[in-house]
């Protein structure tokens, strides 16, 4: 049992005697001592029980603040979400205003409604003792809101309406004003004046506005009469009239009138300039009949596209007479209104670098740019199928009507039948600008298969004689064709027939020397001649031997390739002997004559001629001769026209160039004369 300590040491009974009631046992039984006892005893107690009610009250306390403080944080986080809500809702109701999308007329009951809408959410988690004071708040905000925010969009779109109203009326007195400039400069004053203040617009806004209708409508007006007077001179005279009477033309405005009335007269002085030339050489029977070949291709140009051919034998029979240049004015028309396709691919590029040139001289629009991209998407597209297979391209762009059939069984059958599509590839050629093979790339390709199994001597026979039924252009056309899939039968057909002293065929010579380098017979076997030239020295002995003779990279390459093979051809038959005589005949051979020097420029000479019958010929050429290839008998020379007759006079002093065989560049300061389209002249030597 615990003992409680006291005065004079109580024990158990003092222990005992603590749990008895003061009310059923007097403090006075126990004697004084224990009386104290006890008394102190419920004092504690009374301090613990008030100690307690003390603490509990307090925490009731801070317990009803910390609720009044979440309360109140709902009520706030409530009011502020609502605030952001009426904001934003605002911020919309502003923009549908603008845009048309809410009636302005109902635009407050929307608002009121939808503001409603949005607020429901938010209130309906705030505590009641809040509600009240949150309701009242975003009322009183969706109120203000509704004459601020919503009173100024409505506003402002009455504003912008009036703006709209004012502007269409303008525009209506703009074209009121062609026939009665009084009327609608009247009209114009009352709507500003009566509608420009309810558009925001003060007095200064109204007057400049009207100052600028009038400039506007005075511009509008002159600006019409001179575009439809440009073929009439008294039509000019009036718009010039009128852009007179017009006081509120910007100054600058009216000088670019003025300047296209100038524009339009000199037009028409140039018109009527050209009309009285015409009708003067008409008199003459040579006019008579340019002008007769003229009206007919022209009336043929209006029911279609003229064909390559007959555009270029119109234009010679037009050559040296004005309906020259008329009839390439027409050819321009037909290219710009139809199709370039049918024209020369040259031609379609000047058509091309003519607009290049309208563009860097007056500038780009948007009608010169889609001109530029049709014809270079075009000139692209026939130049990459005139590479893949000419003919069929020709046929695809109306060139050709028909790809007539031949016979690619045999070489003698092919002879026969290539006629026909001689001709096409004729034309063909004159379309594409350059040499071009009567054979389709699939065809071309089972002829080489067909030479393929035949030996070297009978595959060169077949190859001249090919090159022969041919002639020089198609045979070029067909080396092409034959080239990067085997490049020794492209080299045999450009050589075509050619021969040299003994006979011997160049094209067997090359095809046999293709075969000799590849399996090294003509490179084996012992050099017991002095005069030999090592295998490595062939090379560069005929690079030496053209240095400076071709314009053309890509001639000059084949050139040397040919000899090259030509020589390989020639040691594989001496057992690999190659002295530099061979070597100079392997070129000869390969060029098709010897190579001179002629006033200070190395050229080639078809085969039999020599320099002086060369220059005798040069002397014989009249200005009549190259007048087709000089049109207005002019030339240029290093930049600098010259007559077609001092050009003729100077031709047996020139240098010359090699264009093929037996024709020339006459080259002055390095660079070839040419025509005033930058075409090369080109003199013939034989």
């Amino acid at each position: 049992m615990a003992r409680i300590p006291g005065p004079q040491g109580f024990g158990e009974r003092v222990a005992r005697a603590q749990r008895l009631n003061e009310a059923q046992v007097p403090r006075a039984a126990f004697g004084a001592g224990v009386a104290a006892t006890l008394g102190e005893i419920g004092a504690h107690m009374q301090r613990r029980q008030d100690a307690e009610a003390l603490a509990a009250a307090r925490e009731r306390e801070a317990a009803a603040r910390e609720r009044e403080a979440a309360d109140k944080a709902l009520a706030l986080g409530a009011l502020q979400r609502g605030q952001a809500e009426l904001a934003t809702l605002a911020d919309e109701m502003a923009e549908g205003i603008a845009t048309g999308q809410i009636d302005k007329a109902g635009a407050e009951q929307v608002w009121l409604e939808r503001a409603r809408e949005r607020l429901a959410s938010v209130v309906e988690n705030v505590p009641a003792a809040h509600l009240a004071t949150v309701q009242e708040d975003l009322d009183l905000r969706t109120m203000t809101l509704s004459r601020t925010s919503i009173g100024r969009a409505v506003r402002q779109r009455d504003r912008d309406d009036t703006r709209a109203g004012i502007s269409q009326t303008l525009e209506a007195a703009q074209r009121l004003y062609r026939t009665n400039p009084q009327a609608a400069d009247q009209m114009a004053a009352n709507v500003l004046e009566q509608l420009g203040p309810f558009a925001g617009m003060g007095g200064d806004d109204i007057a400049k506005a009207r100052q600028g209708w009038r400039e506007a409508a005075q511009y509008t007006r002159a600006f019409e009469a001179v575009s439809a007077g440009k073929g009439d001179r008294d039509a000019l005279t009036a718009a010039e009239q009128l852009i007179a009477e017009s006081p509120d033309l910007d100054p600058q405005r009216r000088a670019v009138l003025m300047d296209r009335v100038a524009a339009a007269r000199l037009a028409l002085d140039q018109r009527d300039e050209v009309k009285a030339n015409q009708r003067a050489r008409a008199a003459e029977a040579a006019l008579r009949r340019a002008e007769a070949s003229y009206n007919a291709a022209a009336s043929l140009a209006e029911s279609g596209a003229l064909s390559p051919a007959y555009a270029e034998q119109v234009l010679g029979q037009l050559a040296g007479t004005p309906y020259q240049q008329a009839f390439r004015v027409l050819l321009d028309m037909q290219r710009t209104t139809g199709p370039l396709a049918a024209q020369p691919i040259a031609q379609q590029q000047a058509a091309l670098d003519g607009i290049n040139a309208q563009i860097a001289q007056s500038g780009l629009t948007p009608q010169l740019e889609r001109q530029r991209t049709r014809a270079e998407k075009t000139l692209r597209t026939i130049r990459s199928e005139v590479d893949a297979d000419p003919l069929r391209a020709g046929l695809k762009w109306q060139v050709i009507p028909e790809i007539a059939p031949v016979d690619t069984s045999s070489p003698q059958a092919l002879v026969g039948s290539i006629g026909a599509r001689l001709a096409q590839a004729q034309i063909v050629s004159v379309w594409a600008g350059r040499p071009v093979s009567p054979l389709t790339e699939p065809e071309a390709q089972q002829v080489r298969g067909m030479l393929d199994v035949l030996p070297v001597k009978e595959r060169s026979q077949a190859v001249a004689a090919l090159a022969q039924a041919l002639g020089p252009q198609a045979a070029q056309g067909v080396a092409r064709q034959m080239d990067g899939k085997d490049r020794a039968l492209a080299l045999a057909f450009g050589l075509g027939s050619t021969q040299n002293d003994k006979g011997r065929l160049a094209s067997e010579l090359v095809l046999r020397g293709a075969q000799a380098q590849k399996d090294g017979t003509s490179t084996r076997g012992e050099r017991s001649l002095a005069s030999s030239v090592k295998p490595d020295r062939w090379e560069p002995t005929i690079a030496a031997a053209l240095e400076g003779v071709f314009l053309s990279p890509p001639m000059a390459d084949g050139v040397r390739e040919a000899a090259l093979l030509i020589a390989h051809g020639l040691a594989s038959e001496r057992s690999g002997q190659m002295d530099a005589k061979q070597l100079n005949a392997a070129v000869e051979l390969a060029i098709g004559g010897k190579v001179i020097d002629y006033n200070g420029r190395r050229i080639p000479l078809a085969s039999g001629m020599d320099e002086k019958t060369l220059r005798a010929r040069l002397a014989a050429v009249t200005p009549d001769e190259l007048a087709p290839q000089a049109p207005g008998g002019t030339v240029r020379a290093a930049g600098v026209e010259v007559p077609l007759a001092d050009f003729v006079r100077s031709l047996p002093a020139a240098q010359l160039a090699y264009a093929r065989p037996g024709r020339y560049y006459v080259m002055v300061q390095g660079r070839p004369v040419a025509n005033t389209q930058g075409v090369p002249i080109v003199v013939s030597g034989q």
